[in-house]
């Protein structure tokens, strides 16, 4: 935390002497800026056939959802999501629109590599996976093991209620 502060009072410091104006003006912006960079995770390794593969996934916490067209203000739902910034094959960049992990694996939406329209689908290695989404993963199979349990007792309460219902 020390060290984001310390980035933000940074950014700011720079905004004020690019612009003008005070500090704490661009102080807001600056801990948004400074939060963002922090909470990217840069990775690379090569694959089976040795071409290097870098990624940066960065966990977002909000989605812009729409915009309201009397104000003009940006509509936005919290969500726990990991997205893919980056991602690099070979040294030619991918566009990483639609890009997500499924089964320890990288699908990339249809996109242009090496000229031809195609999708890409990469092993993710252990390692990776564990240090790009592994506290993603564990927050979620706690979330998920909150939600079994009340469904789990909800149903328990409605058997009972059932039992009551039919006058046993």
């Amino acid at each position: 935390m020390k060290n984001i502060m310390t980035r933000a009072w940074e950014i700011a410091r720079d905004g004020q002497n690019k612009f003008g104006g005070k500090v704490s003006e661009y102080l807001s912006q600056a801990l948004k800026m400074a939060w963002a960079d922090n909470s990217v995770t840069k990775v690379s390794w090569e694959n089976a056939n040795g071409i290097e593969i870098e990624m940066s996934v960065e966990h977002v916490t909000e989605r812009v959802v729409g915009v309201n067209e009397f104000t003009n203000e940006k509509i936005t739902k919290n969500v726990d999501e990991m997205e893919v910034t980056q991602l690099v094959i070979g040294g030619e960049e991918v566009s990483t629109w639609n890009t997500r992990r499924v089964n320890g694996k990288l699908a990339t939406g249809r996109v242009t590599f090496r000229g031809k329209k195609t999708t890409i689908t990469i092993d993710l290695p252990k390692e990776i996976n564990q240090k790009v989404w592994g506290k993603f993963d564990a927050r979620q199979n706690k979330k998920q093991a909150i939600i079994n349990q009340v469904n789990n007792e909800r149903s328990n309460t409605q058997k009972a209620m059932d039992i009551l219902a039919c006058g046993a």
